[in-house]
């Protein structure tokens, strides 16, 4: 390597260090915006592409502030199509229960009552019984 030219006092000055420029492209815009729907880390997003933080959130601000949203209508999208159904395929039934106890509250509750004959209380007898003392 060569050394840099010396200033004019003849102390060597350091050049900065310059790092390739990054230019995201269409394959790894998507990756990040997938990683962030999945809820990866930005410093593991960065080391996937070989860049730093700060180089991520300069090129890649909306795939990260948007990916989870876009994923989560996806999702609610392809479960709204399974639990309704379509003209050929009934609806998912597995779908519809998930979707009327997250969304509309509904809950599969079970009761249990304690009671007696004829609907009365429950009738307890304690009996106490004292052991005989040993014979020695």
């Amino acid at each position: 390597m060569a050394k840099p030219p010396p200033s004019k006092h003849g102390v060597i000055t350091p050049q900065p260090a310059v790092r390739p420029s990054h230019t995201p492209s269409k394959e790894s815009r998507a990756l990040v915006k997938v990683m962030a729907a999945g809820g990866i880390e930005q410093a593991h997003m960065a080391g996937a592409l070989g860049i730093r933080r700060p180089t991520l959130r300069k090129h890649y601000k909306a795939e990260i502030a948007h990916g989870g949203s876009e994923a989560n209508a996806q999702v609610v999208a392809a479960l709204f199509k399974a639990a309704v159904g379509s003209a050929n395929a009934p609806g998912n039934v597995k779908a519809q229960i998930w979707w009327t106890q997250s969304r509309m509250g509904w809950r599969e509750t079970m009761t249990v009552e304690n009671v007696g004959k004829d609907g009365r209380p429950i009738e307890q007898t304690v009996t106490y019984r004292w052991a005989e003392p040993k014979a020695e």
